[in-house]
């Protein structure tokens, strides 16, 4: 009995996919599409650079500013230098006038007027932006301008009065000079502050960068970390579950997600569930098809057994009949009978060879074979009907197959039978063996006849398929040439034809050459039994059909073996450790055991062990007769039974005894 298939669930009734751990936000993310993740992915990073770039910036414009102060540091300095220089130019001047009247030293007096109103305003416009210094600049410059105006009103011609002028213009230059110092001063000590201010700032601007580098870095690394590293376990992990699938194995479960990846996965499950189903299914199909084909075995041994079991008697009987002296009317009815016996025989053993081959259950034995003398049996067998027909048969050549001996001797049987049927009277059939093209062996057979058509010849290898079977009388049913065209091609061979309306026709077959074996040199010949041994060898024979023992008793009437004869499985055993026999003849169908379990008995008793046994049915089928070949039965005969061919195997097996006994007074178990 064929196993039970567990059923499987549909993809759409079980749970694809474990749970999603997390929160909402967790689970939103999860079911997010890829891209989405990989713009998030790079956009984390890129998000840092942002408050980095502002704060970048915002120091930046800080330190233009501080170097716009720099500038008007520097230009405050050279402004007040320059004053400076102007005031003591100017009081230079004018003290020489006072002290000689000389107009000429008024000369640098003026122009240190003029260089001290250039001074203020390069020192206004340096000083702009801070209004309290360009002030305090302003007046300063006022005061030294004061001063120098006041040299000049110091000028009376003569007397205290003009010392004392002198005297305090001096100190109003004096103070206007400290006043500039001091505002150099505090311009130098801005400019310090103004510098300082700007290295700090530089390395502000330098550490926000690299803060935002940092910043930006690490982003990247969190993002890989918690995108790019769950997207590519994910996707291994969708890589392994694609090979599982690949190989039939189970998948690995997998967290439920909406993405890409999660629909893969779910798509892989349902996919893992329906090859299942299908797998499911094709297995129930093929238990079925095996419950089917051991149904139809066994309908077709039964039916091998029914149709034989009664051609057994026909031809059986009809055989010994041709052995005895009869009128010619009635030699010609009983020849009719074995020849219509033996074709009805031969149209069973076709289609059951045609319902074993598409069961597979047909055995093939390939060895060297020489093709030449499997066509001379074959021709030698096929002389009678040849020479009823009119028909002349030759052949020639000589090659070596490999193939089936038996099978490839039907392929012959069945193309020359053909040949013979559709020929006309005094013509001719050649057979013609050789090498074939590409390493193989050709055999043809050519016929001088009708000759087919093309369009027939499409139809000639089709089962149950007769051309032209209302024009003519040949018997058949169709299935010969699809059973040869059957054999060859399980042998690993080719079939055609060619032919041509009122030119004959030629089938040839191409079969695997091979290289003539080696004949090995004969050995010892085997020992016979002395002739005229005293004692008469005996035949046991179980069987459960009266005609056929009646049959097999009158076969042993005109042989030397005394027959002893059984009905039931049962009694074989005793009968065999009573008479001793030479060999034992029993059928596989017994009403209380099998012909196996038979063998198996009698090779369990060490009293029987030893006693051969040849196997007469007609259930031989090829796996029944390997496995009775398992057993050790060398023999095996198939009904109808072959008179000449168990003559054969009693004359190899069972020595040649003493004078006959009638079978009547043989006891019967």
């Amino acid at each position: 009995m064929a196993p039970s298939v567990p059923d499987v669930p549909d993809p759409d009734d079980v749970p694809t996919l474990l749970p999603a751990p997390g929160g909402r936000l967790r689970r939103a993310w999860r079911d997010a599409p890829l891209r989405r993740k990989l713009v998030v992915a790079v956009l984390l990073p890129a998000v840092w650079l942002v408050p980095t770039g502002i704060a970048v910036a915002v120091v930046q414009d800080r330190q233009a500013d501080v170097r716009r102060e720099l500038r008007a540091d520097n230009d405050a300095l050279g402004a007040l230098s320059r004053l400076e220089l102007s005031l003591v130019d100017a009081e230079t001047g004018m003290r020489g006038y006072l002290a000689t009247d000389d107009q000429e030293l008024l000369e640098p007096y003026l122009d240190a007027s003029r260089d001290l109103r250039r001074a203020r305003t390069d020192l206004d416009a340096a000083l702009g932006a801070d209004g309290g210094i360009a002030d305090e600049v302003d007046g300063r410059s006022a005061a030294a301008a004061a001063a120098v105006v006041s040299l000049v009103d110091a000028a009376p011609p003569d007397g205290p009065l003009r010392e004392a002028a002198l005297l305090a213009a001096k100190e109003r230059m004096d103070a206007a000079r400290q006043a500039v110092d001091d505002l150099q001063a505090r311009v130098r000590a801005e400019l310090l502050d103004h510098r300082a201010e700007a290295d700090a700032l530089t390395v502000r601007a330098q550490l926000v960068v690299a803060a935002g580098l940092a910043v930006s870095l690490l982003a990247g690394v969190v993002s890989v970390g918690i995108i790019g590293t769950g997207i590519g376990r994910r996707a291994t992990a969708v890589e392994r579950n694609a090979r599982h699938l690949a190989r039939g194995e189970p998948l690995e479960p997998a967290t439920a997600s909406g993405d890409e990846l999660g629909r893969m996965t779910d798509e892989l499950l349902r996919t893992s569930i329906l090859l299942e189903q299908r797998a499911a299914t094709m297995a129930r199909s093929r238990d079925e098809a095996l419950r089917a084909t051991q149904a139809k075995d066994h309908f077709l041994s039964r039916m091998s057994h029914e149709l034989r079991t009664p051609l057994t008697s026909i031809l059986g009987f009809g055989q010994l009949l041709q052995m005895e002296d009869l009128a010619p009317d009635d030699r010609e009815a009983v020849d009719q009978i074995v020849v219509s016996g033996r074709h009805l025989l031969g149209l069973i053993n076709e289609v059951l060879d045609i319902a074993r081959i598409e069961s597979g259950a047909l055995s093939l034995s390939l060895e060297p074979v020489a093709l030449d003398r499997v066509v001379a049996d074959c021709l030698a067998l096929m002389a009678p009907q040849a020479e009823a027909a009119g028909v002349t048969v030759r052949h020639e050549g000589r090659v070596h197959a490999l193939c089936d001996q038996q099978r490839t001797k039907q392929v012959v049987l069945n193309l020359v039978s053909n040949a013979i049927k559709y020929n006309d009277a005094e013509m001719r059939v050649d057979v013609v063996v050789g090498p074939g093209p590409e390493g193989t062996a050709r055999l043809a057979v050519t016929d001088t006849g009708m000759g087919i058509g093309p369009a027939d010849q499409e139809r000639l290898f089709t089962p149950f398929e007769r051309l032209g079977a209302g024009d003519t009388e040949v018997e058949g049913t169709g299935v010969g040439l699809a059973l040869t065209r059957t054999l060859v091609e399980a042998m690993g061979g080719t079939i055609g034809v060619d032919s041509e309306r009122g030119r004959g026709s030629t089938f040839w077959v191409h079969l695997p050459a091979a290289e003539e074996p080696t004949v090995p040199t004969a050995g010892a010949a085997t020992p016979t039994a002395a002739a005229g041994s005293p004692s008469r060898p005996v035949v046991v024979y179980v069987d459960d059909n009266p005609a056929n023992l009646e049959l097999m008793a009158r076969v042993f009437r005109d042989r030397p073996e005394r027959l002893v004869t059984a009905l039931r499985g049962a009694a074989v055993r005793e009968l065999v450790r009573t008479h001793r026999p030479s060999v034992v003849l029993a059928d596989l169908h017994l009403p209380d055991i099998s012909g196996e379990d038979l063998v198996r008995l009698l090779r369990a008793d060490p009293a029987t062990r030893s006693t051969p046994v040849v196997v007469v049915s007609a259930d031989l089928s090829p796996d029944r007769a390997d496995a009775l070949a398992a057993l050790g039965v060398r023999h095996q005969l198939a009904k109808p039974l072959d008179v000449d061919r168990l003559a054969a195997v009693l004359d190899e097996i069972a020595p040649a005894g003493a004078d006959r006994v009638p079978v009547e007074e043989l006891p019967r178990a």
